[in-house]
């Protein structure tokens, strides 16, 4: 498999069925021992090339910086749970002397309509699919108040928790953060998001054009 890949003409017969949809299919389910969840193992080597290692221990508080994974702290009858993803720059996170906005990508989960997703993220002691919200009108800015210690926005420990506090008093809960390539190539995305141009042109010419 390895070597050839999925599309290889002579797969032995059990491996045949990824030839249409291999990263659908249950390749890890035939490869891994009897016992093994082969799900848990997919969404644990997911995390591992998405979000960084977390070594911390609760007297070093992470901060807020582009890539944070943010989970949104409600009542239980409150509605759907929220989860953000910060795109702030990083010179934009640090040296700070007073209230600042930081801007966040919604992350939803994906439903029948659309199943797609782009992250698998821990939350305590289960894993969550999320698809990332690239509109712009999406984007939520949320006021953060600094440390004036050190200058930056600082998780703090509540509960063996780590949370970031708003200006508004709203806790949000430190789930991890991403990779900075992984954070980079979403923000690029994003970033062509706002560069679409809308043009006013005959309808035979864009069909035409295939766009």
């Amino acid at each position: 498999l390895l070597r050839k890949g999925v599309g290889e003409e002579t797969l032995h017969a059990p491996f045949t069925s990824f030839k249409k949809d291999p990263h659908k299919k249950d390749l890890i389910k035939k490869l891994a021992l009897e016992d093994a969840n082969a799900q848990e193992l997919e969404y644990r080597f997911a995390v591992l090339t998405t979000l960084k290692s977390n070594y911390r221990v609760p007297a070093n508080q992470p901060l807020l910086l582009p890539g944070s994974l943010l989970k949104e702290i409600k009542e239980p009858e409150a509605g759907q749970t929220l989860f953000l993803l910060c795109i702030q720059p990083i010179c934009d996170c640090l040296r700070i002397d007073e209230t600042r906005a930081f801007p966040f990508l919604q992350l939803r989960p994906p439903t029948e309509a659309e199943p797609a997703f782009d992250l698998v993220v821990p939350d305590s002691a289960i894993y969550r699919r999320l698809r990332i919200q690239y509109s712009p009108y999406t984007l939520k800015m949320i006021d953060f108040d600094p440390s004036e210690a050190v200058r930056v926005i600082q998780a703090k420990v509540n509960e063996e928790l780590l949370q970031f506090e708003a200006s508004s008093g709203a806790l949000y809960r430190w789930i991890g953060e991403l990779k900075f390539d992984q954070t980079q190539s979403i923000v690029n995305n994003y970033a062509g998001q706002l560069s679409r141009v809308g043009v006013d042109e005959s309808e035979w010419l864009r069909r035409w054009a295939k766009r």
